[in-house]
């Protein structure tokens, strides 16, 4: 019932009523999600999570995994990953009760969710796993209806970025060898083809196989594309070809809420072309007009874009990359940005300094900084720690012997956010 959104609502509406009437045999979970799904469609974020939240709480809820999925895509748009990976794990707790299940229906799915969350949450290793894993499973088709080639291509393009931010985190890493570095040379040029190639290979598929980019439609329900950074694969297409789709795109769909992503499809191939002025005017749009609480993810992606113009020298650079990093730690350091900190040393001039200044921060010792990276050394040690004046942040403490090794974990720790283990 594409297009007839409030109709469908309507037909989900007696379903749900109809499978309640029903007691313990009834089903009411896949009408809730469905409903929720249109609800989201709409751009009514809290009305379909309130749809999945009963779905999942339905004693059907863990048939199939569509319900704590969505949800967990919903809250990624938020940046609110603590709630993706409890939904995730909820769904993994509750299906668990089955052990006839083969888990073919939602494996691949699991893998791509879990492998978000991580990228997003800078453990960029596990996340290139979860997405190789995602897609070498299978896709079962029952319950789930999500077509394999958008399946392949979401989890290609997440897979792509993945390998580049791997790549943006070594720029900032301290090699202990030198036999250490050129083996890192060897893996990084294989990063970069791999991420090359998928990025290639999903934009094939977008132009073949998936209905002439169908999925450009923001929040389409069957889709497993990651909207907010979707335009980063559709940099390598020409501008006249995305600006028709787009325009075209644009007229049919009267949704408000989706403006803001397709201004942001069109940022990215702008940048691509080279286009930057025309660009720029584009960002603060994106940025303005996104949804305050919904659509996070997507104003950080125009910020962060705005941000990799800038040079930490320019005024601007300064709290443009302080807003970045408060929204989400591991943005910076994912796309080779640099965090400026106020630095204080009682070895001010010191090896910590020509280190540190190797690695994802900006050391300045101005007061003029919402974050402070202090270095101390004593009985034989190294310790650093990161405070924050502005923001309940918390403070980051590491220490021991080796110099290298120190920078590296605090780098770590500083950029990457810690939601406890699978």
């Amino acid at each position: 019932m594409k297009g007839e959104r409030q109709q469908s609502l309507q037909v989900f509406k007696q379903a749900i009523d109809y499978e309640l009437s029903l007691g313990s045999q009834g089903e009411p979970s896949t009408p809730l999600n469905n409903r929720g799904e249109v609800f989201k469609e709409i751009f009514e974020d809290d009305r379909a999570e309130t749809s999945w939240q009963k779905a999942i709480n339905m004693p059907s809820g863990c048939q199939h995994i569509l319900s704590n999925l969505n949800l967990a895509i919903l809250y990624i748009d938020q940046i609110n990953y603590h709630g993706a990976k409890r939904s995730i794990d909820a769904f993994l707790t509750c299906s668990a009760q089955f052990p006839l299940r083969n888990g073919e229906e939602h494996k691949a799915l699991v893998e791509l969710a879990r492998g978000r969350i991580d990228l997003h949450t800078g453990h960029i290793d596990q996340a290139i796993t979860h997405f190789e894993a995602a897609l070498e499973q299978r896709q079962w088709f029952g319950k789930i209806g999500t077509d394999s080639n958008d399946l392949q291509t979401a989890a290609m393009i997440s897979l792509a970025q993945a390998l580049r931010a791997k790549i943006n985190h070594m720029q900032f890493y301290q090699f202990k060898t030198i036999t250490e570095r050129l083996r890192w040379i060897q893996t990084r040029v294989e990063y970069t083809m791999r991420s090359w190639w998928y990025l290639r290979r999903a934009r094939q598929i977008l132009a073949t196989k998936l209905k002439d980019f169908e999925d450009l439609e923001v929040r389409h329900t069957d889709s497993m594309l990651e909207y907010s950074t979707l335009g980063e694969a559709l940099g390598g297409f020409p501008e006249s070809v995305i600006a028709a789709k787009l325009s075209q795109q644009s007229q049919d769909d009267a949704r408000q809420g989706a403006v803001p992503y397709y201004k942001m499809y069109r940022v990215e191939v702008l940048l691509a072309q080279g286009k930057e002025e025309e660009a720029f005017a584009l960002l603060e749009e994106v940025a303005s007009s996104a949804r305050p609480q919904f659509d996070r993810a997507l104003a950080l992606q125009a910020r962060t874009r705005l941000l990799e113009y800038l040079t930490p020298t320019e005024p601007d650079y300064n709290s443009l990359a302080e807003q970045v990093f408060r929204e989400k730690r591991a943005q910076l350091r994912n796309y080779g940005l640099r965090l400026p900190v106020r630095y204080i040393s009682n070895d001010p001039g010191g090896a910590i300094r020509e280190q540190l200044a190797k690695s994802a921060f900006v050391l300045a010792s101005d007061e003029q900084h919402g974050y402070t990276v202090r270095h101390q050394s004593a009985e034989g040690e190294e310790i650093l720690t990161f405070e924050s004046t502005t923001d309940n942040f918390g403070a980051v403490k590491v220490r021991g012997p080796n110099l290298d090794e120190v920078v590296n974990r605090f780098t770590d720790e500083v950029f990457s956010e810690d939601l406890g283990k699978n």
